[in-house]
């Protein structure tokens, strides 16, 4: 437990056998009167003094990273028993800033630097995407030895303890593996290639990555990378077994499947298989789903997680396919207010969504599209902005010429939309048939397979 004191007191060394660490300091042109560290799920604040220092005094028993933050910026250092820090830094330069002086501060001016080469080295990423795969092994992996090189160095002069050195190496590791795991996906997005490319020997570096390492599993990167190794095992098993690939949810079904191979305790499994199936009820279609829970419940051996998947699908149960659409209003550029009622007789496709949404934007094409292939079809396909308040909407429909039924639901995430049809993220697509009743309130992307759904339904 992280323990804050508000009143600073002068730093002091500390004995190597205390269990205790304080991180002080003093921010230059300061946004507020306060800051804030972070450890896993807790945060602790401390509210500035009459001279303007902050102090944390933090309990640990072990040597771990922590985040600082004041604003809107952040920061990672590590904090070790008998560490006493001193932190200066100015918001309108943040990164730039940072120095720490004292007992500990090595180790944490290294971060500091490491970030910003890091952020160099980033500079140009997008280009490194749309390079070939040969061409972007060679680019990561010189990455790799320009960030290697700096370690190295002030490992050199500061001759950092093991702990610290090896939780460093394990980073540095498991960041060029997540670069890797990813290219396949950013490729084929920014080059809009239906088919990556990849050397027969690109998933090489998998089989040396050792996931019982404890120096890995305890880091932030090693759950990214799991969870990048998940998928990618589940997608050999999806190639690989026809079986799984023709049933329903065969993604899912497929994470489910690999996870034995890969955590061999049984406590860390039942909550890695709870996780996966957990996902899949929030974000991805649930129509048609007794089968792929049947699975979840022959792997996972936790009564409490079987019971929590249980009841969330129950509550999901009013709004399954063949149940009636739950009706709602909301107003057009105009201000006329429409129902979803008074689109009875036509199919409807719902898209809600915002303008500072990502995912959102990158579907407009497609939906633009889709408004010029079925302008002469029995279906209104209509966009439900819930942005915080209607500018931002007014005024991207209007400068964009957005084509379509364009909506705005006043309340944002509270809006009838978003409560009636539990909207939890976005883009999110619904898809009512010419009665009224549900085929899907997770309905494919324009940019995915709905015009085959639609084709299915005569549209």
């Amino acid at each position: 437990m992280l323990l804050v004191a508000l009143v600073f007191a002068a730093c002091t060394q500390l004995d190597k056998s205390s269990q205790t660490a304080i991180l002080t300091g003093k921010i230059d042109n300061a946004e507020s009167d306060f800051a804030v560290l972070r450890y896993q799920k807790t945060a602790d604040t401390s509210f500035f003094d009459a001279d303007g220092l902050f102090r944390f005094s933090i309990n640990l028993k072990e040597g771990d990273y922590y985040s600082f933050s004041h604003g809107r910026e952040n920061t990672v250092l590590y904090l070790q028993p008998g560490d006493s820090v001193y932190l200066t830094l100015n918001p309108e330069e943040f990164d730039e800033s940072i120095v720490y002086s004292g007992l500990g501060s090595e180790k944490n001016n290294y971060l500091a630097q490491r970030y910003l080469k890091d952020e160099e080295l980033r500079s140009n990423n997008q280009q490194i995407w749309l390079l070939p795969a040969d061409s972007f092994l060679m680019e990561v992996e010189a990455n790799h030895v320009v960030m290697q090189a700096l370690l190295d160095s002030y490992n050199t002069l500061s001759k950092f303890q093991l702990d610290f050195l090896n939780s460093e190496k394990a980073r540095l590791t498991l960041g060029n593996a997540i670069e890797k795991m990813k290219y396949p996906q950013y490729h084929q997005f920014y080059t809009k290639e239906t088919n990556v490319e990849l050397p027969d020997d690109y998933y090489a570096f998998v089989a040396d990555i050792d996931i019982t390492n404890k120096d890995y599993r305890k880091l932030n990167e090693f759950t990214s990378y799991f969870d990048y190794l998940v998928e990618y095992k589940a997608m050999q098993l999806v190639e690989n077994d026809k079986t799984i690939a023709n049933r329903g949810h065969s993604r899912t079904l497929a994470r489910l499947k690999v996870l034995p191979g890969l955590i061999s305790d049984q406590e860390e499994l039942n909550k890695a298989l709870y996780k996966t199936m957990a996902e899949h009820v929030a974000y991805s279609d649930i129509n048609n789903i007794d089968s792929l829970v049947q699975d979840f419940k022959l792997l996972c051996k936790d009564s409490v997680s079987i019971a929590n998947i249980d009841s969330t699908l129950k509550s999901w149960e009013s709004l399954a396919a063949g149940m009636p659409a739950p009706d709602f209003s909301c107003v057009d550029l105009d201000g006329k207010e429409y129902k979803l009622s008074g689109f009875l007789g036509k199919y409807v496709y719902l898209d809600i969504w915002a303008t500072w949404c990502g995912p959102c934007l990158r579907e407009i094409p497609e939906l633009e599209k889709m408004h010029e292939e079925y302008a002469d079809k029995n279906i209104a396909i209509i966009s439900i902005s819930i942005d915080d308040t209607p500018e931002p909407w007014r005024k991207m429909v209007t400068e964009d010429n957005m084509a379509g039924l364009q909506m705005y639901a006043n309340g944002a995430w509270k809006s009838d939309v978003a409560v009636l049809y539990k909207v939890r993220s976005i883009p999110r697509f619904i898809l009512i048939d010419t009665e009224g009743m549900i085929i899907n309130v997770r309905a494919e992307r324009p940019s995915g397979d709905i015009r085959k759904v639609f084709e299915s339904y005569g549209i």
